[in-house]
């Protein structure tokens, strides 16, 4: 590691497996963070999605070959005897909630960018390198630079796996943004990306109304096979029935009925939902009002989607 790298002082994040450090690399002077995942802490898991079922090869071979400027890059994956070290760039721009936080209040114009932007993501992440991320979610994109010339790029693919093998079984996540099928077992291969296709409606709900269309028990009673997709489907009909929800126009609320969708064969796929009429048509009349939602509302988004976590080692 060492003779690749210089690793600098200044930390730029932690969590439960490691700390994220600026580095260099030294042979191309280029710049990045090295995440250093403790063996002992991240257990056999970590090194069985990462290593053993490919993820770590699949997210260099993405970075390398097929690129995307809504997607982070990773440079390298290493191993040491204590640690495994993760390498990708630094992003420089604030994390999508932070940043509305400070731009407050935002339009519906700016959330037709934003939604775009994350469709746009997985489109790529589904359609060209075949994996899902299960843990799209508010504080899992960032902005790469400065806001205004910068693209939102998705980040943190710890609990990605492959679109075309059978679910692994793993209930994981966060609890805000979990699908219906998910919380129930219900998950079948052909219908994995739907997964992250309800996080979007998730985020599209929150954007719009700064609030949760869920709650984490609401969430929870999907747990039954036999009712989870009749009580999810009867939950979005009042949900979507919402106050709240008569600010924003019909194309981005016919946009969000396509997404929150109980059933997964019949959610759109993110190709589907990039030519919906929200955004192949010009912006309606009204999209540039500010939304009349409060800041602490998006506030307390942010605090839940990260006290509502179950997953397991990240990259």
């Amino acid at each position: 590691m060492k003779d690749k790298y210089e690793i600098l002082n200044q930390s730029v994040g932690q969590g439960s497996f490691g700390i994220v450090r600026r580095a260099r690399h030294k042979s191309s002077d280029t710049a990045c963070v090295v995440k250093a995942v403790k063996k002992a802490s991240a257990g056999d898991q970590y090194r069985a999605n990462l290593v053993d079922a490919g993820l770590g090869e699949t997210l260099l071979r993405m970075s390398s070959e097929q690129p995307h400027d809504n997607i982070a890059r990773y440079f390298d994956m290493l191993e040491g005897p204590t640690h495994f070290y993760v390498v990708m760039e630094e992003l420089q721009g604030p994390e999508l909630l932070q940043y509305i936080e400070d731009v407050f209040p935002i339009t519906e114009a700016f959330v037709h960018d934003i939604v775009k932007q994350i469709l746009e993501s997985l489109a790529h992440l589904h359609g060209v390198i075949g994996l899902v991320h299960r843990d799209v979610k508010l504080a899992n994109f960032r902005f790469r630079g400065p806001v205004d010339s910068s693209p939102l790029v998705l980040l943190d693919f710890g609990l990605a796996s492959s679109a075309s093998r059978p679910w692994d079984g793993a209930v994981c996540g966060t609890t805000m943004f979990m699908s219906p099928e998910l919380v129930a077992h219900l998950v079948k291969a052909p219908q994995m990306k739907a997964m992250d296709i309800w996080a979007v409606g998730v985020i599209l709900f929150v954007l719009l109304t700064g609030d949760s269309p869920f709650e984490d028990a609401d969430i929870k009673a999907w747990g039954q096979p036999d009712t989870a997709l009749q009580q999810a489907s009867e939950l979005v009909e009042r949900v979507l029935a919402r106050d709240e929800l008569r600010v924003a126009s019909e194309c981005a609320l016919a946009l969000l009925r396509k997404l929150l969708v109980a059933e997964p064969t019949e959610r759109l796929s993110a190709e589907a939902a990039l030519r919906h009429s929200w955004f192949s048509t010009a912006p309606a009349s009204g999209q540039e009002r500010k939304l009349p939602v409060t800041r602490e509302g998006y506030r307390k988004v942010r605090t839940a989607s990260r006290t509502s976590e179950i997953r397991k080692p990240v990259l």
